[in-house]
């Protein structure tokens, strides 16, 4: 299956401006996909959290040292969270035309972000960037993430009535 783009999420940019090995892994998955065929586009999302530089830079430089054109990289840089990936990229792809995506994160965060990206109207359809299962560690970490990006998410719907805003994801003022 070909999709538009494979959307990297961000993960941990370590003291120095190391990429974590999540952000390697992620990175290396997006930059397969577009590299075999099955997207057109990478989109590198994640901005900077707590060391520089943003996420999306260290994507971005991992997929072009893998192979991957300038010109078939999309970055978003802005993001810190998981709503914010989606909100920002929801819009990116939009301005480019793009309508279905890979979502590419660790497997422990593939169900809530792919919920999060399909409530803004993104056709996604997740690959995790790691084979195996999430440790507990892990596990709990997106349990206790769930609430929150489901009050955010209904904060949304709220604040941007379908009526008012244009379809899901539609971040228009």
């Amino acid at each position: 299956m070909t999709r538009d783009a494979a959307i990297v999420l961000g993960a941990a940019v370590w003291r120095g401006g190391l990429p974590s090995p999540a952000l390697a892994r992620r990175a290396e998955q997006g930059a397969r996909l577009v590299l075999e065929g099955r997207a057109r586009v990478l989109v590198a999302s994640g901005g900077t959290v707590t060391h520089p530089p943003a996420e999306a830079t260290l994507i971005r430089a991992i997929a072009v040292e893998l192979g991957v054109a300038h010109e078939r990289i999309l970055v978003e840089d802005a993001s810190r969270d998981t709503l914010e990936n989606a909100l920002a990229c929801a819009a990116l792809l939009r301005a480019h035309g793009l309508r279905s995506a890979w979502l590419v994160t660790d497997r422990y965060h593939l169900g809530r972000a792919l919920f999060v990206f399909r409530r803004l109207g993104i056709e996604a359809t997740g690959f995790p960037a790691e084979a195996g299962l999430p440790s507990r560690r892990e596990r709990l970490r997106e349990l206790g993430a769930w609430p929150w990006t489901l009050v955010r998410i209904a904060a949304l719907r709220v604040l941007r009535p379908r009526s008012a805003a244009g379809p899901p994801g539609d971040v228009r003022s």
